[in-house]
């Protein structure tokens, strides 16, 4: 089985970079990065009920080419990146056409089942996309100029606007085996998250989620007195900062053609 990808970094950036008699130290950080054409991203889909046909909009936030194909009572829609499109409770507003809406595991097709053959018609207002539909064998529906017939049921639309931004976030953990009260923990994080400024550019974005939490498992005895604590917050911010150089260097890139390359792909693997 296959190690998850999230797994395997927090196991390479697992750092202790101060031990000593009272406190040790260490920080796990997950970086979780997203982008447009690496990895889906919920997309919202509405659903639109016309007097002699149906209308299914996708709310792309950017600019996404579709490969539209259809065959009598089914139409697959081919996305040249992923989307996890949620489509449930537009599929649902259409349930009169639609019998099952099915979203392929790598959201990047999505199959439409309706009750009947269909027409229908594709259209991109800007970053959105726009599917009417409308029953062949029913006199007062419209009447569109795609389908039902395979000959004549493909088109390719492309959506205007920029790229769908790319989103970073990094979430972090400082452990240390001092005594702290709950306040001392929130301390120790926010000092730690100074490690976060330190190694990346920008944080805190407003895309971003970045955050750090901090844990102390009391078993090196009794409470933790101010001097030691800024110390120990000072070490956690300077741990974790490494734990994102060593991040970078060792995570991998993901398995996608147009996924961002990783440190050792772009700047070579050697140790510096």
């Amino acid at each position: 089985m296959t190690e998850p990808s999230f797994r395997r970094i927090a196991r390479t950036l697992t750092a202790a970079w101060r031990a000593g008699p009272r406190v040790i130290l260490a920080a796990v950080v997950c970086a979780l990065v997203v982008s447009a054409s690496a990895a889906a991203q919920t997309v919202p889909a509405r659903g639109g009920l016309h007097e002699d046909f149906g209308r299914l909009v996708i709310d792309f936030p950017g600019a996404v080419a579709t490969d539209i194909s259809g065959d009598g009572s089914r139409l697959e829609l081919r996305f040249d990146r992923a989307a996890r499109i949620d489509v449930a409770e537009a599929a649902s507003t259409l349930k009169d056409y639609i019998t099952k809406a099915t979203l392929s595991p790598d959201n990047k097709r999505l199959t439409l089942d309706f009750h009947g053959p269909v027409t229908w018609q594709a259209f991109n207002d800007g970053a959105k996309l726009a599917l009417d539909f409308a029953f062949a064998d029913d006199s007062t529906q419209r009447e569109f100029d795609h389908g039902p017939d395979a000959a004549s049921s493909r088109i390719k639309t492309s959506g205007t606007g920029q790229p769908a931004p790319a989103t970073a976030t990094t979430i972090a953990m400082v452990a240390t085996d001092a005594t702290l009260t709950k306040a001392e923990c929130k301390r120790l994080a926010i000092m730690a998250n100074d490690g976060l400024s330190k190694a990346l550019r920008p944080v805190h974005a407003p895309n971003d989620g970045d955050m750090v939490f901090a844990a102390a498992t009391g078993r090196a005895g009794p409470g933790c007195e101010p001097p030691v604590l800024t110390e120990l917050g000072t070490a956690a911010a300077d741990c974790l900062a490494r734990a994102v150089a060593r991040g970078v260097y060792e995570a991998t890139a993901l398995p996608y053609k147009t996924a961002v390359p990783d440190w050792k792909t772009r700047f070579g693997g050697g140790r510096r």
